[in-house]
């Protein structure tokens, strides 16, 4: 198609942009190979860009700053992975606050922040058991202002930015229907909202629990742990292993995925999802 493109509007296009005039072309990726990006003078007609715009996915400019450019690209247009590091941790704030970084960067070594949908959305290098839980509250009372987070899942290059995206706009319709100040990866899952709830499991199946459970190990270690009430002393005891051993797969578990399997709540729905994956 980009041949027929090119006779319709020979003296309006432009091909391998490298450059880019945004105020005088819009700019496409073209079929042809990664990267390879298009420019159409907007003399062209409304109706002629909607069109053009029905066949390709337009470049666009997000924010002035390549590195959050970079992450809208991947959420909106499916780009590349965009973080340095290999796991981050998603928090969602809804509210129009402007200094959440700042905040955010008080318990995250890292932190990317963007706004969609009048949602903030954080991206942070994450430490294990950093609780951010407690201060919620403290943080409202203190900057006179009603905002509320949810803690969501942590994120690889093995996910595809439309995923993520898809899984942000359950969770901004999870706030929206929510009055909890503060809600984790959990939330979702022990939902009464069960529209929500199956859209939510969906996601994080695909994303979380499908492939640490190729582990067998894994299954059986979370299937006896919730067995013994969570005790983790005779979990380790009937599954042969030093407890510390098991600490540590829990700890594995929760980089991988966001789940705390020594919250109460974490492991009843990480629980209730590998019940969900044998029916």
């Amino acid at each position: 198609m980009i041949e027929k493109l090119i006779k319709i509007y020979s003296n309006k296009i432009i091909l391998n942009v490298e450059q880019f005039d945004y105020d005088k072309y819009y700019y496409f990726y073209s079929n042809n190979g990664i990267n390879n990006i298009f420019g159409i003078e907007k003399t062209i007609s409304e109706n002629e860009y909607h069109l053009i715009k029905s066949s390709y996915i337009e470049k666009k400019i997000y924010d002035n700053n390549a590195a959050l450019q970079n992450i809208y690209e991947y959420l909106f247009e499916n780009k590349k992975y965009p973080f340095k590091n290999k796991k981050v941790k998603i928090l969602v704030i809804d509210s129009l606050y402007k200094d959440f970084k700042d905040l955010l960067l008080s318990f995250f070594e890292e932190v990317d922040l963007i706004k969609i949908d009048n949602i903030y959305v954080a991206f942070c290098l994450e430490t294990y058991n950093n609780d951010i839980s407690r201060f919620v509250g403290t943080l409202s009372d203190d900057l006179g202002i009603n905002f509320k987070i949810h803690e969501g899942m942590n994120i690889t290059n093995k996910i595809e930015g439309n995923v993520v995206r898809q899984y942000l706009g359950i969770i901004k319709q999870f706030l929206n229907a929510n009055e909890e100040l503060y809600t984790d990866i959990a939330s979702c899952v022990l939902s009464n909202d069960n529209k929500l709830t199956k859209e939510y499991i969906s996601i994080i199946d695909q994303c979380l629990i499908e492939p640490i459970l190729k582990d067998s190990f894994v299954k059986d270690m979370i299937l006896t742990y919730f067995k013994n009430d969570l005790n983790v002393s005779k979990t380790s005891k009937d599954l042969y292993i030093n407890r510390n051993s098991l600490l540590n797969k829990f700890e594995q578990i929760y980089k991988e995925t966001g789940f705390n399997l020594q919250k109460f709540t974490h492991a009843c729905a990480i629980y209730l999802l590998i019940l969900y994956k044998g029916n």
